[in-house]
């Protein structure tokens, strides 16, 4: 349930010395042909998050009660040169700019980040504690 996914994760993946990782979080089922980035960071050596670049700081999982269970998504991608010369604007800390129509697989192609280098998957369905959230985003429970 969104309620007991909704405090930042502890996420982990193999590594390999001296690379560098970009991790993304998506809702590929935000909407009709949207994903919604939920959690974005560049430049991760090893799996050091708090020790990364964040391009989207973590946003819990607010399905809205109608619909079916939503896919969130956990990717890892190893940077292919190191650290990655990017020409994103990172979102601010609240609020939706730059999460909306996130589209993984372009970012992934912009960047030749290639295939995925680990990831993981759940589901939430939307419930009392996702109409909360909603509600205090200002959108439809």
């Amino acid at each position: 349930t969104p309620l007991s996914v909704k405090d930042e994760p502890t996420v982990q993946w193999p590594t390999e010395e001296g690379a560098y990782y970009t991790f993304i979080m998506t809702d590929p089922d935000a909407g009709a042909r949207a994903e919604f980035k939920h959690w974005h960071v560049v430049d991760i050596p090893g799996n050091d998050l708090s020790a990364g670049e964040t391009l989207a700081h973590f946003m819990g999982s607010a399905p809205p009660a109608a619909d079916a269970p939503h896919r969130y998504v956990f990717l890892v991608y190893k940077q292919p040169s190191g650290r990655l010369n990017h020409s994103e604007t990172p979102s601010p800390k609240e609020g939706f700019d730059g999460r909306p129509y996130f589209k993984v697989r372009e970012f992934a192609k912009k960047y030749n980040l290639g295939e995925p280098y680990a990831g993981n998957i759940y589901l939430a369905k939307g419930d009392a504690h996702s109409a909360q959230i909603r509600a205090g985003w200002g959108i439809p429970a």
